[in-house]
């Protein structure tokens, strides 16, 4: 997380000037080493990825959308980070992760977005403004798990939330399932 912060937060300052040189968002250089980051935890927990069938064969482009998945482990944003990589999604966490020294500051840094899930009026608010800014302004997605948590003895779904969907009434995106 450190070395994140010193190194690769800086280069967000580059952004402007590659966007207007035409680099998209998924190779723009915090964008390469957040993928990395996802590659490199998930090597260290012993999994590799390989992707079958239809997700595999999913070309969303540059389709600007909301990307829902199951959130079955602690591991599940890493690996929807791989699977999405050339969108360069940016995830919506719980806020106590953001709270964590280093790593939440990483968090902020790369651009994800903290959710206060206590108090829902505040949440939806901050959702809906920040994640609006990042799909307008930078043309990006955003992932999120519609279940609002993980599942702690295995199930693999939980019932959904609402937080997905009020996002995607508000920004008319395209919900891009995982």
């Amino acid at each position: 997380g450190c070395m994140c912060l010193v190194l690769v937060a800086p280069l967000r300052l580059l952004h402007p000037l590659l966007r207007a040189l035409g680099v998209p968002n998924g190779l723009l250089p915090v964008d390469v080493c957040l993928s990395l980051w996802y590659y490199s935890v998930l090597a260290a927990s012993g999994i590799s990825l390989r992707f079958e069938g239809e997700l595999a064969e999913r070309d969303w482009g540059s389709t600007c959308g909301i990307i829902v998945y199951n959130h079955a482990s602690n591991l599940d944003p890493f690996i929807v980070g791989c699977a999405c990589h050339r969108l360069a999604p940016k995830q919506v966490g719980k806020k106590v992760l953001f709270q964590f020294p280093f790593f939440g500051w990483m968090l902020l840094a790369l651009g994800m977005v903290p959710i206060n899930r206590g108090d829902r009026t505040k949440a939806a608010r901050t959702m809906n403004e920040s994640v609006r800014g990042i799909m307008r302004r930078w043309g990006r997605s955003v992932a999120i798990s519609p279940e609002g948590t993980r599942s702690r003895d295995g199930q693999l779904i939980l019932p959904f939330k609402k937080g997905a969907f009020h996002l995607q009434e508000h920004t008319r995106a395209p919900l891009l399932p995982v």
